[in-house]
């Protein structure tokens, strides 16, 4: 149910532990594992929020020219079905592991659905970002960053591998005047906590 490394799982199930009050919310499912993992955390803190999981759920959109790995176009690069998996993966995974109740499944593309959804996810104290491309990391900063809670987490899966993702996160605190201080985690993820 995931393709995350066993380390970014890990990270994933650190930051939730310490994370403090707040909305999980993870932009990027494919067929629920972290998202999952995200809400049994969520159950044992027994505390009354919610995980957000936010997924086309018809797999990534159309990569464009700032997609590149090791020099590599994304749209050359083959990728199995281009992470595509429908909702029944999440809903499955989430009953096995008895959290349905916690997970709001929030489908459609980022530019159409999280200008609305982000008003039901505040504060977010946990921000899983598994979303490949330049134009879905600048979409979900774009719109969630505001909303994080003071000194929350935010883990970013494809930092070191999409040069795309990485120029989006650069450009966010460029525009923003804001200097994330990112903790490598594998060859491809990182976190950080939102400065003060």
């Amino acid at each position: 149910f995931t393709m995350l490394s066993g380390e970014r799982l890990f990270s994933l199930y650190n930051l939730a532990n310490q994370a403090g009050p707040g909305s999980f919310v993870e932009c990027g499912v494919w067929k629920g594992g972290s998202a999952a993992l995200l809400a049994y955390q969520m159950k044992q803190r027994k505390e009354p929020w919610q995980v957000f999981a936010c997924d086309s759920f018809q797999g990534l959109p159309a990569p464009t020219s700032l997609d590149v790995h090791q020099g590599v176009q994304a749209e050359d690069e083959p990728k199995k079905d281009r992470c595509a998996a429908s909702r029944w993966y999440l809903d499955q995974v989430c009953s096995e592991l008895a959290v349905a109740h916690l997970v709001v499944p929030v489908e459609g593309w980022f530019d159409r659905t999280l200008p609305i959804a982000r008003r039901r996810m505040w504060p977010i104290s946990l921000l899983h970002m598994d979303s490949d491309w330049y134009e879905s990391t600048w979409t979900i900063l774009r719109n969630l960053y505001d909303n994080l809670a003071d000194r929350a987490f935010v883990q970013i899966d494809d930092y070191y591998y999409w040069d795309g993702c990485r120029a989006a996160v650069e450009e966010f605190q460029s525009e923003r005047k804001l200097k994330f201080e990112l903790t490598r985690i594998d060859e491809s993820g990182a976190w950080f906590r939102k400065p003060r």
